[in-house]
């Protein structure tokens, strides 16, 4: 392994709906990405050993209500069986491994009345957004299992944001709650306004509406706060890219980036 960036190395875990997310770190660059639905342990331990991380971060939206989200690590509370099993072998190594979620050290303020139901997906997308600009009003959408807007202000506070199903959701609930309507899982990659066919018209009706959603919620913030910059990510953020008309930064995987940050304000 070639020397990397400058700064501690950093295991940044993504548990999501759907998919989990594997992240390396030096400092704030990501050297390595490993995406699946379920874990191989064997081939992550190899990733591990020779990288001397120093410290890890889980972040998962699939935690019970009732885990109780303490600010020391999971490696000290001996919680993995119950935040996130199928990495329980991390206990093992000698480095800490902490939960994100908005117990831990934040570097932004938080503004949220019900902080112990927000998601560390949330969370960690506003932190990533507070310093990619920092000192500036910063709008996250997140498309994935659901879209999330999450808004920071140029003084650093979280104040929130709106949460709506994501493109597969919207689809699958049309299939489930019909008697007629087809499962459509294969995404179009031109969508016409009007569907010649059912499945043409559902996916007019899905990837054009949330579209017109995210250009109808970016102009009504504008019109209540005024200018402020707007991130796109989330694994369907790339769909979504070149059809909102609002000026927007897509970057990937913002969520690692801002647990990584995360991580290293509490290290």
């Amino acid at each position: 392994m070639p020397d990397g960036p400058e700064g501690s190395r950093h295991l940044v875990i993504d548990i999501g709906n759907t998919n989990i997310k594997i992240a390396f770190f030096q400092g704030e660059e990501m050297f390595r990405l490993w995406v699946g639905s379920a874990v191989d342990d064997a081939h992550l331990r190899e990733w591990i050993d020779p990288l001397q991380t120093e410290a890890a971060i889980i972040s998962s939206v699939r935690i019970s209500d009732n885990v109780s989200k303490q600010s020391e690590t999971l490696s000290e509370s001996n919680a993995f069986e119950t935040v996130a099993p199928e990495f329980n072998w991390l206990s093992t190594f000698n480095f800490p491994v902490f939960l994100a979620g908005p117990h831990l050290k934040l570097p932004i303020t938080m503004r949220y009345k019900t902080p112990e139901t927000l998601g560390s997906d949330r969370l960690a997308a506003a932190v990533a957004a507070a310093h990619m600009f920092s000192g500036q009003n910063t709008l996250v959408l997140t498309a994935g299992s659901c879209i999330t807007a999450d808004f920071v202000t140029e003084h650093g506070e979280y104040l929130g944001g709106t949460i709506t199903p994501g493109l597969h959701m919207r689809l699958q609930a049309m299939h489930h709650f019909t008697g007629k309507l087809p499962l459509v899982n294969k995404i179009a990659e031109e969508t016409p306004l009007i569907g010649d066919s059912t499945v043409a018209s559902m996916m007019s009706g899905v990837i054009n509406g949330i579209t017109a959603e995210m250009d109808g919620l970016i102009a009504a913030w504008e019109k209540e706060i005024g200018f402020f910059n707007v991130i796109l990510s989330g694994g369907d953020g790339k769909i979504f890219a070149k059809k909102v008309k609002s000026r927007i930064f897509a970057i990937d995987n913002i969520v690692l980036h801002g647990l990584n940050l995360m991580l290293k304000h509490n290290v």
